[in-house]
C-alpha cells in the first residue's frame, strides 16, 4: 500500500479544499462466474402509473421453450399466501435474450421491449412475484417474501426498496431466489430511480468483481486563505487499496475539523465530480449504486463524523462546531459497481469544506 504524505495541521479556512486522486487502477481478468441452469428474474419495474414490468432472463446458453405453460409469473397481493393473479408465459427465449412482461398501458419505452402484455401486471411494492418452472416443479425464482406485507414503502431499506424504483439484477447473481426468508433486495438488486428504463430489454451477467482490482488513493489537503477560520488536522488522507465493488471505505486518519474563529460555526462540504484523462467515475447522489453500463463505476463519497452524510456537487450541512471545538470527520468512498476492471482509469474527486459563522 502507498503511504500518502503526512503535513502538519492546516489553518485559515473557511473553505478547506482537499484534493483526492487515484492511482491508475490495474484490473485483473474477471471472475469467472457460474452458467445459469433455468431462467431467472433480471429486472423488476414498479414505476409511476401502469408502468409496471418484469424482465426474464435465459442465461443457460441455449433457447428455451414457454409453451404449454411450462413458466408462469404468480403475484401474492398484500401479504396474501395464495396469488391473487398469475400469468402463463408463451413463445421462447433465445440464449442470452430476456422476456419481458408488462401492462398494456405502460410506457412506449416499457412496450417497446415488451414480449407480453397483461392487464394481470399491476402489482405494487409491496407484493411477491414467483416465477416457476413446471420442469422444475416448483419456484426458481422468488421476489419479495409470500405471506408478508412490508407496507406501502415496500421491501428493503431506504436506496434499495421494492416500491416506486427500477430494479436490475447485479450482474453476478446467476441463478433465482427459491429461500422463503427475509428478502433483502439490496443483497442481489441495484436500485434506479422510478422511470429508468433504459436497461430493459437486455441483461448483462458474469464478471464480477475483478480479482485484482484496486487502486491506492492519496488525498492532498489544502487551505486558502480565507476571512473566517476552520482548521484541518491533517493535509493529507489516504484511502489504501479501493477495490470495486467494495463499500465504505475508510479514510485513514481521520479529518480533525476545528472551528478556530470566537463564534460557533456551521460547517458544510461538498464533493465534485471525477475529472482526469479516461476517467470512468460518477459522483452519485441518488438511489443509483452503479452506472447504466458495465465499464462505468459509479462510487458514492461520505463524510462520516456525528452523522454520515452523502455528498454531492451541492453544500450538504455536516453539523455545528463551537467556538474553539472539533468534530472529526472520515472520508469514505463507496465504489459499490461491480462488472468493471477500471483498467487504467485515473479516479480524482475533491472534498472542500465550507463555514459560516452562526
Amino acid at each position: 500500500m502507498t503511504r500518502g504524505s503526512r503535513r502538519g495541521p492546516a489553518r485559515l479556512a473557511v473553505a478547506a479544499l482537499a484534493a483526492i486522486s487515484a492511482l491508475p487502477l490495474v484490473g485483473g481478468p474477471p471472475v469467472a462466474a457460474a452458467t445459469p441452469t433455468d431462467l431467472f428474474i433480471s429486472e423488476y419495474v414498479e414505476g409511476p402509473g401502469f408502468d409496471q414490468a418484469i424482465e426474464i432472463y435465459n442465461g443457460t446458453g441455449g433457447t428455451i421453450s414457454l409453451l404449454g405453460a411450462m413458466y408462469r409469473l404468480d403475484f401474492y397481493l398484500d401479504g396474501s399466501t395464495t396469488p391473487g393473479s398469475a400469468i402463463e408465459l408463451s413463445g421462447s427465449i433465445p440464449a442470452g435474450g430476456v422476456y419481458v412482461v408488462a401492462h398494456p398501458q405502460a410506457s412506449p419505452a416499457i412496450l417497446a421491449v415488451a414480449n407480453q402484455i397483461s392487464t394481470l401486471v399491476t402489482f405494487d411494492g409491496n407484493d411477491a412475484v414467483i416465477l416457476s418452472s413446471a420442469v422444475s416443479g416448483g419456484p426458481i425464482d422468488i421476489f419479495g417474501q409470500v405471506g408478508v406485507d412490508p407496507g406501502p414503502s415496500g421491501w428493503g431499506m431506504v436506496g434499495v426498496t421494492t416500491a416506486d424504483q427500477t430494479l436490475r439484477r447485479k450482474p453476478t447473481v446467476t441463478a433465482g431466489r427459491t429461500g422463503s426468508g427475509v428478502f433483502d433486495p439490496s443483497l442481489e438488486w441495484v436500485a434506479y430511480e422510478a422511470g429508468v428504463y433504459s436497461g430493459l430489454g437486455s441483461h448483462p451477467v458474469g464478471g464480477g468483481d475483478p480479482v485484482s482490482a484496486g487502486g491506492v488513493v492519496d488525498a492532498i489537503v489544502t487551505v486558502p486563505t480565507s476571512a473566517a477560520c476552520l482548521e484541518l488536522s491533517t493535509t493529507s488522507i489516504e484511502f489504501g487499496a479501493v477495490a470495486l465493488g467494495s463499500s465504505d471505505v475508510p479514510a485513514a486518519p481521520t479529518i480533525g475539523v476545528t472551528n478556530c474563529s470566537g463564534s460557533t460555526g456551521l460547517v458544510y462540504a461538498r464533493g465534485t465530480d471525477a475529472t482526469g484523462l479516461s476517467a470512468a467515475w460518477d459522483l452519485v447522489d441518488s438511489a443509483e449504486t452503479c452506472a447504466g453500463a458495465l465499464g462505468m463505476d459509479a462510487y458514492h463519497l461520505r463524510l462520516a463524523g456525528p452523522g454520515t452524510v452523502q455528498l454531492s456537487t451541492e453544500n450538504k450541512s455536516i453539523g455545528t462546531i463551537a467556538a474553539g471545538a472539533t468534530t472529526n470527520q472520515t472520508a469514505r468512498i463507496d465504489t459499490a459497481c461491480p462488472g468493471s476492471t477500471g483498467a487504467g482509469t485515473t479516479m480524482t474527486f475533491e472534498i472542500l469544506f465550507l463555514a459560516t459563522e452562526g
